[in-house]
């Protein structure tokens, strides 16, 4: 599975199964960089190594490209001084159950 995903195309965007039928969502939050012309789709296709971003039909004008998704991605770009736990548990806060691996209250 690639480190990106492509929000805003032409195609249904798979949610969760629901009996014998499946429940589709589309992205609608700000997050990502538009792929709103041929010169960003062949960068983003040479710099992801996947030519598919460039030969796609499904990219249109509002689609969007998201990267560094992985939370550890996101702290080493952000904070390389940093080291993660490699071994993350669940805390008690306030009542509440948190989760780092999943990062949202449980």
């Amino acid at each position: 599975m690639p480190g990106y995903r492509i929000v805003t195309t032409g195609t249904k965007e798979f949610d969760y199964p629901k009996g014998n039928d499946n429940v589709y969502n589309s992205y609608a939050g700000p997050g990502g960089i538009p792929l709103n012309s041929f010169w960003r789709r062949a960068l983003f296709a040479w710099t992801q190594a996947d030519i598919n971003i460039l030969l796609t039909t499904y990219i249109g004008p509002q689609s969007k490209i998201q990267i560094w998704r992985d939370i550890q991605q996101r702290v080493t770009k952000i904070a390389p001084f940093l080291q993660l736990d490699a071994d993350p548990y669940p805390v008690l806060s306030d009542g509440r159950v948190l989760d780092p691996g999943r990062l949202h209250h449980v």
